[in-house]
């Protein structure tokens, strides 16, 4: 019986110690969650408490409706910030796939490109055909000599001698040196005609070269389009709140940092009526009053301010 007893008083005993280091650890946990969030509030508190400042002129040019827009930017912040991380991990996934895709794609676009413009540049190195624009040129020079050796002045003298010499040859009157002026004036205008008559061939065949070469080139395709390079940005989880906030907020990123660096800085302050009319510094006070909390409630959330 009395062995029954210690054996008995053993196991209570047991019991006790464990149920006691179990209810010291639980303790210690609830104590130490109770510290944190004690902590954590008397932070906001503090902060809460701290009086704003009045000043003549925040410290950054900022309007009411860039205040009022950035205020529903921080909101879609807060609500965006739980799933941010994973959003910013899926995104540089996306972003690191877009970039050896852009890396293949450049690489294809350079194979094709130099493939093309070695086409061409075959094309238009033809020897046969060089030789024959070669030709051509010299025609067309030779041509452009003739035209360029006419003295207009003289053309219309003797033209206007012809005109004289045709009347009197209807009339009956001509004389031999008529007659010979007549004639030296037509044998003038052959000659011009037959030079641009050449000109024209010459300009001709420049066109049918140029037509043959374009069939040429047409055989080398379209010329290779260079991939779009895609967007540079490291993704992070502050980088995915600053494009749910400034989309929420209507702006670029770029702009929404502004406004939002600005109204961190000007938060906790308040505008005198010296500068700005009381009804409009009324407005923008109750804005920055309004911000000032949602930034408390993003501080406590751990959302980056």
């Amino acid at each position: 019986m009395i062995v029954h007893i210690a054996r008995a008083g053993t196991i209570s005993a047991f019991l006790l110690a464990t149920i006691s280091v179990a209810g010291h650890s639980q303790i210690g946990g609830l104590l130490k969650k109770g510290k944190n969030t004690a902590e954590g509030k008397a932070t906001d508190a503090a902060a809460a408490q701290v009086p704003p400042t009045t000043v003549d002129v925040l410290p950054c040019a900022v309007t009411y409706d860039e205040l009022a827009a950035l205020e529903k930017g921080l909101k879609a912040e807060l609500d965006a910030a739980p799933a941010a991380k994973k959003e910013a991990e899926d995104r540089q996934k996306a972003s690191e796939a877009d970039r050896k895709a852009y890396e293949q794609a450049t690489a294809d676009y350079t194979k094709k490109d130099q493939a093309y413009e070695a086409c061409r540049d075959k094309v238009m190195n033809d020897p046969a055909a060089k030789k024959k624009s070669d030709e051509m040129a010299a025609k067309m020079d030779a041509s452009n000599q003739k035209a360029g050796d006419i003295d207009q002045a003289a053309l219309e003298a003797q033209a206007a001698k012809a005109q004289a010499a045709a009347q009197k040859v209807a009339n009956g009157t001509a004389t031999a040196a008529d007659r010979q002026v007549l004639a030296d004036f037509q044998a003038m205008m052959a000659g011009i005609s037959k030079n641009s008559n050449a000109a024209v061939a010459v300009s001709a065949e420049a066109t049918a070269l140029n037509k043959e070469q374009e069939e040429k080139m047409k055989k080398c395709g379209e010329a290779p389009q260079a991939p779009k390079a895609p967007s540079s940005l490291d993704w992070s989880p502050e980088r995915v709140l600053l494009e749910k906030g400034a989309g929420a907020a209507g702006m670029n990123p770029e702009k929404y940092k502004v406004v939002r660096d600005c109204a961190i800085k000007s938060a906790n302050l308040r505008l005198s009526s010296k500068n700005t009319p009381e009804g409009e510094a009324k407005r923008i006070n109750d804005k920055l009053a309004e911000i000032q909390q949602t930034m408390n409630s993003m501080r406590a959330a751990k959302v980056p301010v």
